[in-house]
């Protein structure tokens, strides 16, 4: 006998973020540390302390595959927390980025960050399970390795798994946390998820409320099929930026299987490094 969860009915918020791109050489002139506490600033700002909160990782914590900086992530994400009085779950998913060269198990190195942040063995990747769920307060978070084919330049979804933890999720809240985005954003990017059309076909026909993605460094926002499902792209929380290519991240509130509130958070450059304490530009996004 099939026993129903009963329906997501109480707000939840989701912090988004991806890109971290942790390596000392990497940075450029960004400051990590500042950065983060801007951030966690103005998201105390919004987020009420008495409601769930869910980090959304997006993957490409490392730089390059430097498996060695796994441990500054581990202390810059634990970091982020400790500013919220708030109770914090993770959700997280590797990248390309994320692919170290010196492992001798399947994404050794990531699963090993993603114990220590969640202590829950189910949200842990092998070959034979490259898509795993988390549930948590009824709302079912299906993470996705789309670098399990541990080819650095497109993305890739094992559909066969995809489908199978599709099929066992008993929540009407299901939202997908993946790091390749799905659609391109212009006429050079190649390397999106190579067999997107066949994830959409399935986060369609189950009633995805939402993908949220990283890899693209900037913001996209696509809304499809008639639930409908909204496809959330975001820049790199760290990486250092360009024409174009904002540091991001977002706030979403989640409630009865909607998106109530989508707000995006964007450094503006020029305002931190003129140690101005609002170098965030927030402003909400159009999320039906």
């Amino acid at each position: 006998m099939l026993i129903r969860r009963k329906r997501f009915s109480h707000r939840m918020w989701l912090l988004h973020i991806s890109d971290l791109h942790i390596d000392n050489l990497a940075q450029g002139d960004i400051n990590p540390d500042e950065i983060r506490k801007l951030a966690c600033a103005e998201a105390c700002n919004i987020v009420p302390n008495n409601e769930p909160l869910v980090f959304i990782f997006c993957g490409d914590s490392i730089y390059k595959g430097n498996s060695k900086n796994y441990a500054s992530v581990r202390v810059y994400l634990r970091d982020m927390t400790s500013a919220f009085p708030n109770k914090v779950e993770f959700c997280l998913c590797p990248g390309n980025h994320d692919i170290c060269k010196n492992e001798t198990r399947h994404f050794e190195g990531f699963n090993r960050l993603s114990w220590d942040l969640t202590k829950d063995e189910m949200a842990l990747f092998t070959l034979d399970k490259t898509v795993v769920v988390r549930t948590i307060l009824d709302a079912d978070f299906i993470l996705v390795n789309s670098a399990y084919h541990r080819d650095h330049s497109y993305g890739l979804v094992n559909i066969d798994h995809l489908r199978k933890a599709l099929e066992q999720s008993q929540s009407s809240t299901k939202i997908m946390v993946i790091h390749h985005g799905l659609i391109p954003f212009d006429p050079s990017d190649k390397s999106t998820i190579a067999n997107a059309c066949d994830v959409l076909r399935l986060a369609v026909n189950y009633n995805i409320l939402a993908i949220l993605h990283g890899h693209c460094h900037r913001q996209i926002l696509i809304t499809v099929g008639k639930n409908p499902c909204s496809l959330i792209g975001i820049g790199s929380f760290l990486f250092p930026s360009g024409s174009n290519l904002n540091n991001q991240f977002n706030l979403l509130c989640c409630k009865r299987n909607k998106i109530t509130e989508a707000i995006s958070l964007r450094l503006i450059a020029d305002k931190w490094k003129d140690g101005r304490s609002k170098a965030f530009d927030v402003s909400k996004m159009d999320v039906i």
